[in-house]
C-alpha cells in the first residue's frame, strides 16, 4: 500500500542519516550534545537509529553473533566512525571535498529522492556514474 511504502522511505531515509552522521558528522554532534544538554537525546537518537534497526533485523534473522543491541551498536558505530575517518582523510589529504559532500541526483523526469539516486556530483540525470559507465552487470579488473 501507498502508507507502507510511504513507511519504508521514511525509514530508509532515518536509516541514511544516521549512518552518515556517524561516519562524517559525529565530533561536532557529539561536541554539540556536550554543550547543549538538550541535543543529547536528539542526537543519540540519531546515531543510534541504524545499529539498532540493523540489529533488530540480524536478531530477526539469527544473525547477531552473540551480541547484545549495546554492543552491536558501539561496533557499528565504531565501524562508521573508521570509514568516516578514512573518507575525510582522504579528501583532506586529496584536497578534493566533494567526497564529504551530500548529494542529490534527480531522475530524468526531475523527481526528487523518493526514487532517488546518489553519487553523480555533477547534475547528470541519466543512470551512469561518476565515471560515465552506465550500469549493467559487474565488471571485474583485470
Amino acid at each position: 500500500t501507498g502508507a507502507h511504502a510511504a513507511l519504508r522511505t521514511a525509514g530508509s531515509t532515518l536509516d541514511g542519516l544516521s549512518r552518515s552522521a556517524a561516519m562524517f558528522a559525529l565530533p561536532p554532534l557529539a561536541g554539540l550534545a556536550a554543550v547543549r544538554p538538550r541535543a543529547r537525546r536528539p542526537v543519540a537518537g540519531l546515531l543510534l537509529a541504524a545499529p539498532m534497526a540493523e540489529w533488530a533485523r540480524a536478531w530477526r534473522a539469527g544473525r547477531t553473533a552473540g551480541l547484545d543491541p549495546v554492543r552491536w551498536a558501539v561496533c557499528r558505530l565504531a565501524d562508521d566512525v573508521a570509514y568516516g575517518s578514512g573518507v575525510w582523510a582522504g579528501a583532506v589529504r586529496s584536497r578534493e571535498p566533494r567526497a564529504v559532500l551530500p548529494t542529490v541526483v534527480r531522475d530524468r523526469a526531475g523527481a526528487a529522492p523518493g526514487g532517488g539516486r546518489t553519487g553523480a556530483r555533477d547534475g547528470r540525470t541519466d543512470d551512469r556514474d561518476v565515471t560515465g559507465h552506465a550500469p549493467g552487470p559487474a565488471r571485474t579488473a583485470t
